[in-house]
């Protein structure tokens, strides 16, 4: 838990809201807003005491992450292995242009 004080906060809250205290006045007392005092009421009235625990932030989904199966290839280094094929050589128009000069065929620009 990050920080026991506040948990000691929320706990205070429920139990002062049970005793028939009313918003403001356990506002006061906590130095907290209405959304957060409802925000813990509702926790606790859902899940109880464990309502009352700070929940991780972590995402559920992480839509564009690596697989693992990537991951682990790169971390065994494949990317610094040579590729199984030959790659095709990279044609750029300075190249296709140059190559074309001293052929028979002439390239009109």
């Amino acid at each position: 838990m990050r920080d026991s004080r506040e948990h000691a906060l929320r706990i205070e809250a429920i139990r002062l809201h049970e005793n028939g205290i009313g918003f403001n006045i356990i506002k006061r007392r906590v130095q907290r807003s209405d959304s957060w005092l409802t925000k813990w009421l509702r926790r606790y009235w859902e899940f109880g005491e464990e309502g009352l625990l700070d929940q991780s932030r972590a995402p559920i989904h992480i839509p564009n992450r690596t697989r693992d199966s990537i991951i682990g290839r790169l971390r065994s280094g494949w990317m610094n292995q040579p590729p199984a094929t030959a790659q095709r050589p990279a044609r750029t128009w300075r190249k296709i242009a140059s190559n074309s000069a001293g052929s028979s065929s002439s390239a009109h620009w």
